[in-house]
């Protein structure tokens, strides 16, 4: 009789630990597979992460290239503002030195001059006083009546170099303002 009671099922206790293995296997099975999913994806990231980082550093480079550019940039356009500031300060002196200088012939020569906005000085000399004489009666005395903005004629000198003979003659001309 005591052979025959068996308190332990054989097929019973094996049909447990195949389904607690199964079991085993399958849970170690799926985090197996989810650790390599999650390492698949880490690496995803990571590489990801680094061509980024190689990305922001270009722009950053770029962005200080561009910096400079902007500071020349800005250097240059402040100093054209000056410029133009500095121009329109400026007198315009050509108009009236143009005039004056027009009114010699060829045969005169314009050794010595100085222009202001109210005046041109000048010295000329020439080699044949019949020059000089046609400017001084025929040519400043039309430019006188014709030039509403001169003021005065003045003759500051008139002499003759003794070595070379040629007469020489210092005016100045007085502008309005």
């Amino acid at each position: 009789m005591k052979a025959q009671i068996n308190l332990a099922t054989p097929v019973k206790t094996s049909r447990n630990k195949r389904y607690f293995l199964l079991i085993s296997l399958g849970f170690f099975g799926l985090c197996f597979v989810l650790a390599m999913i999650l390492l698949s994806y880490s690496l995803v990231l990571n590489n990801s992460y680094n061509a980024l980082t190689n990305q922001e550093t270009t722009l950053k480079q770029q962005l200080v290239q561009i910096g400079q550019k902007k500071v020349e940039y800005l250097t240059v356009k402040e100093r054209l503002i000056s410029i133009q500031k500095i121009l329109n300060l400026r007198q315009n002196l050509n108009t009236n030195l143009v005039a004056v200088v027009n009114l010699f012939p060829e045969s005169v020569t314009i050794s010595a001059l100085n222009v202001t906005p109210t005046s041109v000085v000048l010295t000329a000399n020439s080699a044949n006083l019949q020059s000089l004489n046609s400017i001084m009666e025929t040519i400043i005395p039309k430019f006188e009546k014709e030039n509403k903005n001169l003021k005065s004629v003045q003759l500051s000198s008139f002499s003759q170099d003794p070595n070379t003979l040629a007469y020489s003659v210092s005016l100045q001309f007085t502008f309005k303002k």
